[in-house]
């Protein structure tokens, strides 16, 4: 007797797949049974639809343009799809028409490089690396890539290290159509407002969260667990 697999599994390597290609693009793991070695797959599944990332609003080019023209000290930060040669290409031509610094995460999932493509620095790893990247800037557009920190605490220095007085233009935010920030101090809100008036800050509980489950595709927490009881 032939034994094939459920139709159900296949649909979940399908979905997993899916998830996988995003937005956002990320790490999707699927666990199958162990007869998936030796069983006949049975019969196919479509592949799933690619989806892209949604057109960004006409008012976010406006101010992030505003900015870059401003005649200030500006830096254009990539990450995700925009390292690839498409985003790549219309960075520089961006930075090169109003001066700005172009840079790319410091780990981005693939920087495409070759002949005619414009060379990238990428955000240094150590936070005074930073730091010294982004001294005196004024404007930091974000280009499917998020706000750098630190990823160790370091004693003297910042854990966000965009530094004071720069303004914070999400043009794309990393893998979503739009980003959310939590907060339980007022004070950090009031401050993330003033950085990132593109974003959406809400001071509120991690304990109880203002949002129905489901709500986001990825969640990203830092310098959250000193703060939550044991």
């Amino acid at each position: 007797m032939l034994m094939c697999w459920e139709h159900e599994h296949l649909v979940n390597i399908a979905d997993a797949v899916a998830a996988a290609w995003g937005p956002p693009g990320a790490v999707a793991t699927l666990v199958v049974p162990a007869d998936a070695s030796w069983m006949e797959a049975g019969d196919a599944v479509a592949a799933p639809a690619r989806v892209g990332p949604k057109a960004v609003a006409q008012e976010v080019v406006a101010d992030v343009a505003k900015a870059l023209r401003s005649g200030e000290p500006a830096v254009i930060l990539l990450g995700g799809g925009a390292t690839r040669r498409r985003g790549l290409m219309a960075a520089s031509r961006a930075a090169n028409t109003t001066g700005s610094k172009l840079l790319c995460e410091t780990f981005p999932a693939s920087l495409e490089r070759g002949a005619g493509l414009p060379s990238v620095d990428r955000l240094g790893y150590l936070a005074e690396f930073t730091l010294a990247q982004l001294a005196g800037a004024r404007h930091l557009v974000l280009v499917d890539a998020v706000a750098p920190v630190s990823f160790f605490a370091y004693p003297d220095l910042p854990g966000y290290l965009v530094p004071d007085g720069c303004e914070v233009h999400v043009l794309m935010a990393a893998g979503a159509a739009s980003a959310v920030g939590l907060d339980r101090d007022a004070g950090a809100v009031a401050n993330a407002v003033q950085r990132a008036p593109a974003a959406t800050f809400v001071q509120g509980e991690l304990a109880h969260l203002p949002w129905e489950a489901g709500s986001f595709d990825l969640v990203v927490c830092y310098d959250v667990l000193q703060y939550l009881s044991a």
